[in-house]
This record gives structure tokens, sequence and C-alpha cells, in this order.
């Protein structure tokens, strides 16, 4: 049966919309059960190995908090234990960056038995191919925890607002591990805007982006406010903020942040904010996964997508590729701390064939360059989703650089059998 071309860019379009779009595949199991965990990628003699340090157990109590150190092969499955983080106390909400193929865990807090949260100052050093720990490295001049972290040019560690023993604060603090040597970065604003403690971001090229958290005000309320950093190259200390609000349905609280295709990308984390034990500050009550993501094309286009099971209280997750990502442990549905490795695969291209079946690549999408790439020369044409024809063309390439940022719809003739795909064009943010 032949649809109408109408109803196929209506199809899509609903689908495309709604539907789950990470492909999500258990690929092993941590050597324990953890959550508010610090993780990052790393890679050991050529394999890829996901990192997990501290965090806290199944009995969601303070006495969980531990230092435990595992990793698990992402192509065999196998789990490694290391010795502890260490640290005098177990300690939660930390960050672990890698660079240069040794691993840092940065800050986090400890929980004592009469409640009080006492912030780190630690910088704890893992050596990848000796799987050993080295030397603590100098301290973060103020102690942080639940904070953004993330890498510019494998070369700098960038610590961004976070918690600090009572309160938010503004601070950018910057970490060289060649000097072993802590410079400080234009802060953010001093206001509820901008410091916030469980947002989560990245670094893409120049720029630094990080969204949700909790505000200060009663019960740390949630935010769906995205801040973005312009870094200056010649001096990377230097850097220009501005903010701007999403919607209400982005609320990111201890979410994964990462980069897909160049473009932020949050996943995973909740709505609403709570305690380490998984209960909400504002009812004590069991806190919920969102089940969430978001993809950022540019400020007026974003791609909001649901999928089922994808945890929360997440601090960090494995880069593969610019389409792979990898999460270990976290939180589940009714609190369930976990010790699951998944490999995330981002969705698209997706329609009513399978374009990568049929052996052709199209890439990148979604795409900023103005130029959309296909593996072999096909008959193509390119809708909008009001049904205009955009182009029409025997090519293995198409030019987007005229076409309004938003969501078009490919149908590619591969012998005899149509292919049809969304593709995605964005423009800068």
């Amino acid at each position: 049966m032949r649809l109408p071309l109408f109803f196929i860019v209506l199809l899509l379009f609903n689908c495309l919309t709604q539907a789950q779009n990470w492909i999500i595949e258990e690929v092993g199991k941590l050597p324990f059960k953890t959550s508010n965990n610090a993780v990052t990628l790393a890679y050991e003699k050529g394999q890829p190995l996901i990192y997990s340090f501290c965090g806290i157990d199944s009995t969601l109590d303070y006495g969980g908090i531990h230092l435990k150190a595992g990793s698990v092969n992402i192509n065999t499955g196998e789990s490694i234990q290391y010795g502890d983080v260490p640290d005098t106390l177990g300690k939660i909400a930390a960050g672990a960056s890698t660079v240069k193929n040794k691993i840092y865990i940065i800050g986090g807090y400890h929980v004592l038995a009469n409640g009080s949260e006492i912030s780190s100052n630690k910088v704890h050093c893992f050596h990848v191919e000796n799987e050993k720990w080295e030397a603590d490295r100098t301290n973060i001049p103020i102690a942080i925890d639940d904070h953004v972290q993330a890498v510019w040019q494998d070369s700098l560690i960038y610590v961004i607002t976070g918690w600090s023993d009572t309160k938010n604060v503004p601070n950018v603090q910057i970490y060289n591990p060649d000097s072993d040597l802590w410079s400080e970065g234009t802060s953010v604003p001093n206001n509820n805007q901008y410091t916030a403690f469980g947002a989560s971001g990245t670094i893409i090229g120049n720029t630094i982006y990080y969204l949700g958290g909790a505000s200060m005000g009663t019960n740390f309320p949630s935010t769906f406010r995205l801040r973005i950093g312009n870094i200056n190259p010649q001096n990377p200390t230097q850097i220009a903020w501005r903010d701007s609000l999403l919607t209400i349905s982005d609320k990111y609280y201890r979410a994964a942040c990462t980069s897909v295709s160049g473009f932020p990308t949050w996943l995973g984390g909740s709505s609403m904010t709570y305690n380490y034990n998984g209960l909400s500050y504002a009812t004590n009550t069991a806190v919920q996964p969102s089940n969430q993501s978001l993809l950022l094309l540019n400020s007026a286009l974003s791609l909001r997508i649901t999928n089922n099971n994808l945890p929360m209280d997440l601090r960090g997750i494995g880069e593969l590729n610019s389409t792979m990502k990898v999460i270990a442990g976290g939180m589940y549905a009714n609190r369930e701390v976990s010790n699951r490795v998944i490999k995330l695969t981002w969705g698209y291209p997706v329609g009513i064939e399978n374009i990568d079946q049929q052996k052709i690549t199209v890439y990148p999408n979604p795409t900023r360059t103005g130029i959309l790439y296909l593996s072999k020369k096909c008959d193509v044409k390119v809708y909008s989703l009001t049904g205009q024809l955009m182009y029409k063309e025997k090519t293995d390439q198409i030019n987007t650089r005229k076409w309004a940022s938003g969501l078009y719809t490919l149908l590619i003739q591969n012998d005899d059998r149509q292919l049809v795909s969304k593709i995605i064009v964005a423009g800068s943010l």
C-alpha cells in the first residue's frame, strides 16, 4: 500500500516527536550497586571502560555512602573492583573527568551520623593503565559538591557552581592536571538564575552549557533555566555568561549531560529535587525518574523524547563516540539503586524503512554545518513538514544552508525501494 506524501509526513512527525529515540542496551554490571556516583569513560589497552567512584548503596542511608571504585568493559561486560577512593569517609555527588587517560575525582560530600553534611575539597587521581591510585592532587580552593564538571580541550577541568557546605556558590574553579594548579574563572552571576546544585552540563568547542539543578529557596525548587558560557580560548579563565528559560517540562535534576553530534543533550534525572535518600525535599516521598531526554538544536528548537527506564541520580556519563553514550549505576523507579551499565545509542535516522539495513548512512543528523551527506548517490527528495518540496536530485550530499531550522522528511529511492527518514536542520545556539 502506498501512502500519500502528506500522510507519510504526518506519520513521521507524530512518531518522531513522541516515540523513544534512544536505543538502550545493557552491556554489563558494576561489581556493586551504587547511585549518586561519579562516572567517566576511559580506555585501557584500547578497550573502553566505564568507571564508577563513590556513591550510596541500596540502603540509601548515610551509613551506605561509600568510597568504592570499579569499572565495566563495554565490549566484554567484564567488571573489576579496585581499591577504594583514598579518602577518610564515604562521599556522594563527586564528579569524575578523564584527561589524558588519568581520571580526576573532584569534590563530593560526606554525611555524618548526626545528619551534618560536609563538602569535600579533595582531588583524587586514578591511573587507568596502572589501575592504581596516585597521590592526591592540590585541593580545590572552595570545597564543592553536586557541581557541574566538564573538560575543555582535553586539558582543563571546569568546576562550575554547586553546593559548598551551606549554600550554592557562583564560583568557576578551573583545574590544570599538567601543572596541578587551580585558577579562578569568571564566576556565574551570584543569583538563583545561575547558581545551583544538581545541575549538569558539558563543554562543546569553547562553549559551556548547563541546565537545571536546585535553586536556593523553600525545599530547593528545581529549575528549567539554561546557562551558556563562552570561553575565551586565548584566556580560558575568561567566560561570557548568558541564560535563557526553556519550558517547564525541562526541569533536570541530577541528570546526565553529553554532546550528541555536537548538540548539548540531557537525559535521565528527575524533575523534582530530593535528598540523597531519594525522598523529595518538599513532600518526603519517593521521587521518580523523569524518563526524559532533551537535545538542544538551537535557541528556538529542541527535541524532547520520552524513554522508558532511564535512571536518575546521575553524576556523569561515558562518551563512546558522538552518538553512543554509557551510564553506570543510578537510581531507577521506586528508589531502586542499580549496578546496571547501559549503552545508549542515538536513534536517528529512523523511519518507515530502516536506512542502516539498506546500507545507506545519512550524516550528520542533526546538522548545523549546512551540508548533509549520504553514503552513496541516490535519487533524493526532501519535503518540509507542510509538504513543500525543498530538494530533488540524484546526489550524495544535500545543501541545507538556506533552509530554516526545523524538521524535514527525506525520501530516498534506492534501487526498487523507497526509504523515508527524518532530517533535522539546526542553526547556531
